[in-house]
Protein backbone atom coordinates (compact mmCIF):
# COMPACT_ATOMS: atom_id res chain seq x y z
CA UNK A 1 0.00 0.00 0.00
CA UNK A 2 1.02 3.58 -0.44
CA UNK A 3 2.68 5.55 2.59
CA UNK A 4 1.01 9.11 2.81
CA UNK A 5 3.89 10.03 4.33
CA UNK A 6 6.30 9.05 1.08
CA UNK A 7 9.05 10.74 -0.27
CA UNK A 8 8.35 13.10 -3.80
CA UNK A 9 10.06 11.08 -6.10
CA UNK A 10 8.04 7.80 -5.17
CA UNK A 11 4.89 9.76 -5.81
CA UNK A 12 6.42 11.02 -9.47
CA UNK A 13 7.69 7.56 -10.07
CA UNK A 14 3.96 6.54 -9.81
CA UNK A 15 2.75 9.04 -11.38
CA UNK A 16 5.03 7.61 -14.33
CA UNK A 17 3.81 4.35 -13.94
CA UNK A 18 0.35 5.49 -13.67
CA UNK A 19 0.52 7.72 -17.24
CA UNK A 20 2.55 4.67 -18.71
CA UNK A 21 -0.16 2.41 -18.15
CA UNK A 22 -3.07 4.28 -19.32
CA UNK A 23 -1.20 5.02 -22.47
CA UNK A 24 -0.82 1.23 -23.10
CA UNK A 25 -4.77 0.41 -22.12
CA UNK A 26 -5.34 3.91 -25.08
CA UNK A 27 -3.25 1.50 -27.67
CA UNK A 28 -4.61 -1.64 -26.83
CA UNK A 29 -8.58 0.41 -27.21
CA UNK A 30 -6.93 1.55 -31.14
CA UNK A 31 -5.82 -1.75 -31.96
CA UNK A 32 -8.92 -3.11 -30.78
CA UNK A 33 -10.85 -0.95 -33.08
CA UNK A 34 -8.93 -0.93 -36.29
CA UNK A 35 -9.14 -4.76 -35.78
CA UNK A 36 -12.86 -4.86 -35.53
CA UNK A 37 -13.09 -3.96 -39.01
CA UNK A 38 -10.78 -6.66 -39.81
CA UNK A 39 -12.74 -9.02 -38.32
CA UNK A 40 -16.10 -7.88 -39.79
CA UNK A 41 -14.91 -7.92 -43.38
CA UNK A 42 -13.39 -11.56 -42.62
CA UNK A 43 -16.83 -12.34 -41.45
CA UNK A 44 -18.26 -11.47 -44.37
CA UNK A 45 -16.11 -13.14 -46.46
CA UNK A 46 -16.52 -16.01 -44.88
CA UNK A 47 -20.55 -16.09 -45.05
CA UNK A 48 -19.92 -15.15 -48.81
CA UNK A 49 -17.62 -18.04 -49.31
CA UNK A 50 -20.07 -20.63 -47.20
CA UNK A 51 -23.58 -19.03 -49.07
CA UNK A 52 -21.92 -19.03 -52.70
CA UNK A 53 -20.66 -22.78 -52.13
CA UNK A 54 -21.96 -24.22 -49.89
CA UNK A 55 -24.85 -25.75 -51.79
CA UNK A 56 -22.36 -27.90 -54.48
CA UNK A 57 -21.05 -29.39 -51.24
CA UNK A 58 -23.38 -32.53 -51.93
CA UNK A 59 -22.89 -32.86 -54.99
CA UNK A 60 -19.37 -32.80 -55.05
CA UNK A 61 -19.47 -35.30 -52.56
CA UNK A 62 -21.60 -37.59 -54.29
CA UNK A 63 -18.35 -38.62 -56.47
CA UNK A 64 -15.99 -40.34 -54.52
CA UNK A 65 -13.07 -39.41 -56.74
CA UNK A 66 -13.48 -35.97 -56.19
CA UNK A 67 -13.24 -36.31 -52.08
CA UNK A 68 -9.85 -37.96 -52.87
CA UNK A 69 -8.44 -35.52 -54.89
CA UNK A 70 -9.85 -32.74 -53.01
CA UNK A 71 -8.20 -34.06 -50.14
CA UNK A 72 -5.20 -34.64 -51.51
CA UNK A 73 -4.84 -30.88 -53.18
CA UNK A 74 -5.84 -29.29 -50.11
CA UNK A 75 -2.66 -30.72 -48.70
CA UNK A 76 -0.44 -30.03 -50.81
CA UNK A 77 -1.77 -26.42 -50.98
CA UNK A 78 -1.31 -26.29 -47.09
CA UNK A 79 2.06 -27.66 -47.62
CA UNK A 80 3.09 -24.85 -50.39
CA UNK A 81 1.29 -22.05 -47.98
CA UNK A 82 3.45 -23.54 -45.02
CA UNK A 83 6.53 -23.49 -47.11
CA UNK A 84 6.17 -20.07 -47.58
CA UNK A 85 5.26 -19.11 -44.43
CA UNK A 86 8.53 -21.00 -43.46
CA UNK A 87 10.81 -19.12 -45.86
CA UNK A 88 9.36 -15.81 -44.77
CA UNK A 89 9.59 -16.29 -41.31
CA UNK A 90 13.02 -17.61 -41.74
CA UNK A 91 14.01 -14.46 -43.41
CA UNK A 92 12.52 -12.09 -40.92
CA UNK A 93 14.26 -14.31 -38.20
CA UNK A 94 17.84 -13.14 -39.72
CA UNK A 95 16.63 -9.72 -40.53
CA UNK A 96 14.96 -8.96 -36.56
CA UNK A 97 18.69 -9.76 -34.70
CA UNK A 98 18.49 -10.91 -31.56
CA UNK A 99 15.03 -10.52 -29.89
CA UNK A 100 13.83 -9.71 -26.06
CA UNK A 101 14.73 -12.87 -23.33
CA UNK A 102 11.86 -12.80 -21.23
CA UNK A 103 9.79 -15.34 -19.37
CA UNK A 104 6.35 -15.89 -20.09
CA UNK A 105 4.13 -13.50 -17.93
CA UNK A 106 1.58 -14.86 -16.35
CA UNK A 107 -1.42 -13.96 -18.53
CA UNK A 108 -0.19 -15.46 -21.48
CA UNK A 109 0.37 -19.12 -20.06
CA UNK A 110 -2.57 -20.49 -20.12
CA UNK A 111 -3.55 -19.31 -23.49
CA UNK A 112 -0.26 -20.15 -24.61
CA UNK A 113 -0.83 -23.97 -23.58
CA UNK A 114 -4.14 -24.29 -24.94
CA UNK A 115 -3.39 -22.74 -28.62
CA UNK A 116 -0.35 -24.85 -28.31
CA UNK A 117 -2.82 -28.11 -27.82
CA UNK A 118 -5.08 -26.97 -30.10
CA UNK A 119 -2.54 -26.47 -33.39
CA UNK A 120 -1.15 -30.02 -32.01
CA UNK A 121 -4.67 -31.57 -32.48
CA UNK A 122 -4.82 -30.16 -36.20
CA UNK A 123 -1.49 -31.08 -36.38
CA UNK A 124 -2.65 -34.60 -35.89
CA UNK A 125 -5.43 -34.35 -37.62
CA UNK A 126 -3.60 -33.31 -40.93
CA UNK A 127 -0.67 -36.01 -40.67
CA UNK A 128 -3.47 -38.79 -40.73
CA UNK A 129 -4.92 -37.05 -43.31
CA UNK A 130 -1.06 -37.05 -45.06
CA UNK A 131 -0.46 -40.76 -44.43
CA UNK A 132 -4.16 -41.89 -45.67
CA UNK A 133 -3.55 -40.07 -48.84
CA UNK A 134 -0.24 -41.47 -49.30
CA UNK A 135 -1.64 -45.11 -48.68
CA UNK A 136 -4.76 -44.62 -50.80
CA UNK A 137 -4.58 -42.29 -53.80
CA UNK A 138 -3.28 -44.12 -56.86
CA UNK A 139 -2.76 -40.82 -58.86
CA UNK A 140 -0.03 -39.83 -56.61
CA UNK A 141 3.16 -40.67 -57.69
CA UNK A 142 5.64 -42.75 -55.48
CA UNK A 143 8.09 -40.01 -55.27
CA UNK A 144 4.83 -38.20 -53.51
CA UNK A 145 4.24 -40.71 -51.26
CA UNK A 146 7.39 -40.75 -49.60
CA UNK A 147 6.95 -36.85 -50.02
CA UNK A 148 4.25 -36.62 -47.75
CA UNK A 149 5.24 -39.58 -45.22
CA UNK A 150 8.84 -37.11 -44.68
CA UNK A 151 6.69 -34.07 -44.55
CA UNK A 152 4.79 -36.09 -41.46
CA UNK A 153 7.86 -36.80 -39.92
CA UNK A 154 8.83 -33.61 -40.16
CA UNK A 155 5.64 -32.47 -38.62
CA UNK A 156 5.95 -34.71 -35.86
CA UNK A 157 9.22 -34.24 -34.94
CA UNK A 158 8.30 -30.68 -34.15
CA UNK A 159 5.27 -31.46 -32.24
CA UNK A 160 6.96 -34.06 -29.70
CA UNK A 161 10.48 -31.95 -29.50
CA UNK A 162 8.66 -29.20 -27.80
CA UNK A 163 6.82 -31.45 -25.38
CA UNK A 164 9.99 -33.37 -24.33
CA UNK A 165 11.08 -30.13 -23.87
CA UNK A 166 9.17 -28.59 -21.65
CA UNK A 167 9.04 -32.18 -19.68
CA UNK A 168 12.47 -32.16 -19.10
CA UNK A 169 12.02 -28.62 -17.38
CA UNK A 170 8.48 -29.49 -15.67
CA UNK A 171 10.79 -32.50 -14.44
CA UNK A 172 13.64 -30.18 -13.05
CA UNK A 173 10.99 -28.28 -11.53
CA UNK A 174 9.42 -31.07 -9.76
CA UNK A 175 13.03 -32.24 -8.36
CA UNK A 176 14.36 -28.93 -6.87
CA UNK A 177 10.54 -28.55 -5.29
CA UNK A 178 9.99 -24.60 -6.80
CA UNK A 179 8.88 -23.09 -9.85
CA UNK A 180 10.60 -22.28 -12.64
CA UNK A 181 10.44 -19.52 -14.50
CA UNK A 182 9.09 -20.14 -18.52
CA UNK A 183 12.04 -18.82 -20.72
CA UNK A 184 11.88 -20.44 -24.06
CA UNK A 185 14.06 -23.00 -24.40
CA UNK A 186 14.32 -22.63 -28.01
CA UNK A 187 15.97 -19.19 -28.52
CA UNK A 188 18.52 -19.61 -30.95
CA UNK A 189 20.83 -16.73 -32.57
CA UNK A 190 19.45 -15.13 -35.59
CA UNK A 191 21.89 -17.05 -38.25
CA UNK A 192 20.27 -19.85 -37.83
CA UNK A 193 17.12 -18.42 -39.61
CA UNK A 194 19.54 -19.05 -42.60
CA UNK A 195 19.26 -22.94 -41.78
CA UNK A 196 15.89 -23.17 -41.68
CA UNK A 197 15.71 -21.01 -45.02
CA UNK A 198 17.04 -24.13 -47.36
CA UNK A 199 14.74 -26.52 -44.98
CA UNK A 200 11.28 -24.41 -46.01
CA UNK A 201 12.73 -23.90 -49.69
CA UNK A 202 12.70 -27.84 -50.16
CA UNK A 203 9.14 -28.18 -48.83
CA UNK A 204 8.08 -25.44 -50.89
CA UNK A 205 9.89 -26.87 -54.00
CA UNK A 206 9.30 -29.81 -53.80
CA UNK A 207 5.65 -29.28 -52.99
CA UNK A 208 4.87 -26.99 -55.85
CA UNK A 209 6.43 -29.17 -58.38
CA UNK A 210 3.93 -32.07 -57.09
CA UNK A 211 1.22 -30.03 -57.50
CA UNK A 212 1.92 -29.83 -60.68
CA UNK A 213 2.74 -33.22 -61.60
CA UNK A 214 -0.62 -34.59 -59.98
CA UNK A 215 -2.71 -31.79 -61.39
CA UNK A 216 -1.59 -32.25 -65.32
CA UNK A 217 -2.55 -35.34 -65.74
CA UNK A 218 -6.37 -34.87 -64.44
CA UNK A 219 -8.94 -34.02 -66.40
CA UNK A 220 -9.90 -30.14 -67.17
CA UNK A 221 -7.03 -30.12 -64.51
CA UNK A 222 -8.61 -30.55 -61.50
CA UNK A 223 -10.66 -27.40 -61.74
CA UNK A 224 -13.45 -28.37 -59.28
CA UNK A 225 -10.98 -30.09 -56.80
CA UNK A 226 -8.82 -27.25 -56.56
CA UNK A 227 -11.43 -24.99 -56.33
CA UNK A 228 -12.89 -27.05 -53.65
CA UNK A 229 -9.49 -27.55 -51.91
CA UNK A 230 -8.65 -24.22 -51.98
CA UNK A 231 -11.92 -22.47 -51.02
CA UNK A 232 -11.77 -25.49 -47.64
CA UNK A 233 -8.26 -23.22 -47.48
CA UNK A 234 -9.57 -19.92 -47.13
CA UNK A 235 -12.51 -21.43 -44.99
CA UNK A 236 -10.10 -22.96 -42.10
CA UNK A 237 -7.28 -19.80 -42.29
CA UNK A 238 -10.58 -17.34 -41.98
CA UNK A 239 -12.04 -19.05 -38.84
CA UNK A 240 -8.58 -20.18 -37.04
CA UNK A 241 -7.54 -16.64 -37.10
CA UNK A 242 -10.80 -15.20 -35.76
CA UNK A 243 -10.42 -17.80 -33.28
CA UNK A 244 -6.96 -16.92 -32.35
CA UNK A 245 -8.37 -13.40 -32.51
CA UNK A 246 -10.93 -14.12 -29.28
CA UNK A 247 -8.17 -15.42 -27.67
CA UNK A 248 -6.49 -12.63 -27.94
CA UNK A 249 -9.19 -10.55 -27.03
CA UNK A 250 -9.17 -12.36 -23.65
CA UNK A 251 -6.34 -10.36 -22.47
CA UNK A 252 -6.75 -6.82 -24.93
CA UNK A 253 -8.04 -5.22 -21.25
CA UNK A 254 -5.60 -6.85 -19.08
CA UNK A 255 -3.70 -3.52 -18.54
CA UNK A 256 -7.45 -2.14 -16.92
CA UNK A 257 -6.90 -3.92 -13.99
CA UNK A 258 -3.82 -2.64 -13.32
CA UNK A 259 -4.82 0.88 -13.82
CA UNK A 260 -7.39 0.27 -11.53
CA UNK A 261 -5.25 -1.55 -8.67
CA UNK A 262 -3.01 2.20 -9.01
CA UNK A 263 -5.57 4.23 -8.20
CA UNK A 264 -8.23 2.21 -5.70
CA UNK A 265 -5.73 0.25 -4.09
CA UNK A 266 -3.00 2.77 -3.61
CA UNK A 267 -0.33 0.62 -5.04
CA UNK A 268 3.40 1.65 -4.28
CA UNK A 269 6.05 1.93 -7.63
CA UNK A 270 7.52 -1.35 -6.42
CA UNK A 271 3.88 -3.16 -6.41
CA UNK A 272 3.47 -1.76 -9.65
CA UNK A 273 6.98 -2.80 -10.95
CA UNK A 274 6.39 -6.58 -9.71
CA UNK A 275 2.77 -6.90 -10.98
CA UNK A 276 3.31 -5.18 -14.19
CA UNK A 277 6.55 -7.61 -14.98
CA UNK A 278 4.91 -10.77 -13.69
CA UNK A 279 1.96 -10.76 -15.10
CA UNK A 280 2.00 -9.14 -18.33
CA UNK A 281 5.13 -8.49 -19.68
CA UNK A 282 7.60 -10.95 -18.39
CA UNK A 283 11.16 -10.56 -16.49
CA UNK A 284 14.02 -10.63 -18.76
CA UNK A 285 16.81 -12.40 -17.67
CA UNK A 286 18.02 -9.49 -15.82
CA UNK A 287 15.31 -8.47 -13.91
CA UNK A 288 14.43 -11.84 -13.22
CA UNK A 289 17.87 -12.55 -11.42
CA UNK A 290 17.70 -9.14 -9.41
CA UNK A 291 14.05 -10.11 -8.29
CA UNK A 292 15.67 -13.40 -7.19
CA UNK A 293 18.87 -12.52 -5.32
CA UNK A 294 16.39 -10.23 -3.69
CA UNK A 295 13.99 -13.11 -2.66
CA UNK A 296 17.42 -14.84 -1.44
CA UNK A 297 18.16 -11.26 0.59
CA UNK A 298 15.27 -11.65 2.12
CA UNK A 299 15.06 -15.43 2.81
CA UNK A 300 19.02 -15.25 4.09
CA UNK A 301 17.74 -12.33 6.62
CA UNK A 302 15.05 -14.42 8.06
CA UNK A 303 17.78 -16.90 8.75
CA UNK A 304 19.95 -15.01 10.23
CA UNK A 305 17.10 -13.67 12.26
CA UNK A 306 15.98 -17.10 13.12
CA UNK A 307 19.84 -17.48 14.30
CA UNK A 308 20.20 -14.76 16.59
CA UNK A 309 16.65 -15.96 18.01
CA UNK A 310 17.87 -19.55 18.89
CA UNK A 311 21.37 -18.59 19.89
CA UNK A 312 19.31 -16.45 22.85
CA UNK A 313 16.45 -18.78 23.60
CA UNK A 314 18.88 -21.43 24.33
CA UNK A 315 20.27 -19.53 26.76
CA UNK A 316 17.05 -19.22 28.72
CA UNK A 317 16.05 -22.69 28.34
CA UNK A 318 19.69 -23.96 29.66
CA UNK A 319 18.91 -22.55 32.46
CA UNK A 320 15.70 -24.54 33.19
CA UNK A 321 16.15 -27.40 35.49
CA UNK A 322 16.93 -30.64 33.89
CA UNK A 323 14.65 -32.60 35.65
CA UNK A 324 11.83 -30.37 33.57
CA UNK A 325 12.49 -32.17 30.35
CA UNK A 326 8.86 -32.26 29.04
CA UNK A 327 9.51 -28.13 29.58
CA UNK A 328 12.47 -27.69 27.84
CA UNK A 329 11.74 -29.92 24.93
CA UNK A 330 8.67 -27.94 24.22
CA UNK A 331 9.96 -24.49 23.89
CA UNK A 332 12.88 -26.05 21.58
CA UNK A 333 10.62 -27.70 19.26
CA UNK A 334 9.31 -24.75 17.62
CA UNK A 335 12.85 -22.85 17.67
CA UNK A 336 14.10 -25.70 15.79
CA UNK A 337 11.23 -25.63 13.28
CA UNK A 338 11.53 -21.97 12.74
CA UNK A 339 15.51 -22.50 12.27
CA UNK A 340 14.92 -25.50 9.67
CA UNK A 341 11.99 -24.13 7.85
CA UNK A 342 14.24 -20.48 7.46
CA UNK A 343 16.80 -22.63 6.12
CA UNK A 344 15.29 -25.18 3.91
CA UNK A 345 13.87 -21.79 2.13
CA UNK A 346 17.33 -20.45 1.76
CA UNK A 347 18.26 -24.11 0.60
CA UNK A 348 15.60 -23.98 -2.13
CA UNK A 349 15.88 -20.79 -3.72
CA UNK A 350 19.60 -21.15 -4.11
CA UNK A 351 18.65 -24.22 -5.92
CA UNK A 352 16.39 -22.22 -7.68
CA UNK A 353 18.85 -19.85 -8.75
CA UNK A 354 21.60 -22.54 -9.34
CA UNK A 355 19.17 -24.31 -11.48
CA UNK A 356 17.96 -21.89 -13.49
CA UNK A 357 21.33 -20.00 -13.93
CA UNK A 358 22.88 -23.41 -15.66
CA UNK A 359 19.79 -23.46 -18.16
CA UNK A 360 20.94 -19.26 -18.84
CA UNK A 361 24.48 -20.58 -19.50
CA UNK A 362 23.79 -23.54 -21.22
CA UNK A 363 21.57 -21.99 -23.51
CA UNK A 364 22.49 -18.75 -26.18
CA UNK A 365 22.38 -15.81 -24.89
CA UNK A 366 23.85 -12.05 -26.39
CA UNK A 367 26.82 -11.01 -25.78
CA UNK A 368 25.38 -8.03 -23.61
CA UNK A 369 23.48 -10.52 -22.03
CA UNK A 370 26.55 -12.90 -21.23
CA UNK A 371 27.97 -10.06 -19.48
CA UNK A 372 25.42 -9.38 -16.88
CA UNK A 373 24.93 -12.95 -16.72
CA UNK A 374 28.35 -13.68 -15.36
CA UNK A 375 28.55 -10.58 -13.05
CA UNK A 376 25.41 -12.26 -11.46
CA UNK A 377 27.02 -15.72 -11.15
CA UNK A 378 30.22 -14.47 -9.84
CA UNK A 379 28.19 -12.52 -6.94
CA UNK A 380 25.78 -15.67 -6.94
CA UNK A 381 28.51 -18.02 -6.50
CA UNK A 382 30.50 -15.92 -3.66
CA UNK A 383 26.80 -15.98 -1.78
CA UNK A 384 26.40 -19.70 -2.10
CA UNK A 385 29.84 -21.23 -1.08
CA UNK A 386 28.78 -18.79 2.06
CA UNK A 387 25.80 -20.11 2.56
CA UNK A 388 27.06 -23.76 2.49
CA UNK A 389 30.15 -22.86 4.57
CA UNK A 390 27.43 -21.15 6.84
CA UNK A 391 25.08 -24.02 7.12
CA UNK A 392 27.86 -26.72 7.86
CA UNK A 393 29.19 -24.43 10.69
CA UNK A 394 26.90 -22.73 11.76
CA UNK A 395 23.31 -23.72 11.31
CA UNK A 396 23.28 -27.42 11.40
CA UNK A 397 25.44 -28.04 14.73
CA UNK A 398 22.81 -25.25 16.15
CA UNK A 399 20.05 -27.63 15.53
CA UNK A 400 22.06 -30.63 16.51
CA UNK A 401 22.74 -28.53 19.91
CA UNK A 402 19.00 -27.33 20.16
CA UNK A 403 18.45 -31.01 19.88
CA UNK A 404 20.49 -32.27 22.26
CA UNK A 405 19.48 -29.32 24.95
CA UNK A 406 15.37 -30.72 24.07
CA UNK A 407 16.46 -34.18 25.09
CA UNK A 408 17.91 -33.41 28.26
Amino acid sequence: MLDLSSEPNNIDERKLWFEYIKTLNERELQRAQRSGINTYVLLATLVALLYRFGPQLPQFINQPDNIVLGVTIFILLTINVCGVVMVTFAISMYCAGDTEFRAAPKSERTITSVVYALFALAGAGFICLECWVARSDIHLPRFGRYFLFAYAGWLVLNFVYPVVKFGQLAKKAKEIKNVLPRFTPFRTPPWTGLVFLPVGLIWLICGSILIVAYIRPLPDYGLRPIKAASISLIVIFIVGYMFLRSIGSVTRHKYFGLERDIVLNQMTPAEIRSKYLSEFTGPDMVQWLDDALAGLDAREDRLRRAQDSALDQSKEIAKINVEYRAERRERVQPIIKELAEAMGECLSHHTLLHTQMRLFITGYVTNEEAGALRVKFLDYDRRFKEFVKKRNERFLPLIEELTKLGDR
